[in-house]
């Protein structure tokens, strides 16, 4: 007779119910297990965290030095005095903006690799909006700040077949 009354409550729509509560619950116990979250969860930009179909977003990471021969980053938090010269000459050529197109990309070429060079082709010098350094540069991050009159001009530092470059510009308006 216990059996039949279990029976009889599972089959109510209670029962029915309490069962799905469980599946439910179950489910998410599951998932919270998975250490990735589940499939494409991951979300560390590698190719099983890719759903296809998906928009590409634009974000491509930098280089790692293994995919470039020959040419790495400094360390993680400072980079060699060298590169820091290659970055305040860069920078004093980068504000230099009274002076034609062609004179202020060439100033920067000695500095920047070819890659930059190509960047900054379409670029004028009347952007620039800095027109004095002020203080020392400062290592970060594998790149080299400079404190100027309207922000922080960040530079980031190359090596190239045991020579330092400037790889990447970034400004931050205060």
């Amino acid at each position: 007779m216990t059996i039949r009354r279990i029976l009889r409550v599972i089959g109510s729509r209670y029962g029915i119910a309490g069962l799905l509560v469980l599946v439910v619950v179950g489910a998410l116990v599951i998932a919270g297990n998975d250490p990735g979250g589940g499939p494409g969860n991951a979300n560390d930009g590698s190719e099983s965290s890719i759903e296809p179909g998906a928009p590409d977003d634009g974000y491509v990471p930098p280089p790692s030095a293994s995919e470039q021969p020959g040419e790495s980053e400094g360390p993680d938090d400072s980079v060699p005095e060298e590169a820091i010269t290659v970055a305040l000459s860069f920078a004093q050529e980068w504000i230099l903006v009274d002076r034609s197109a062609e004179e202020w990309r060439s100033g920067l070429a000695s500095y920047a690799t070819e890659r930059l060079a190509e960047q900054l082709a379409a670029t004028e010098p009347v952007a620039v909006p800095a027109r004095e350094l002020r203080g020392d540069p400062v290592s970060r991050n594998g790149s080299v700040e400079i404190d100027t009159d309207a922000g922080l001009l960040i530079l980031r530092v190359t090596t190239h077949d045991g020579s330092w470059y400037v790889d990447g510009v970034d400004f931050h308006k205060p």
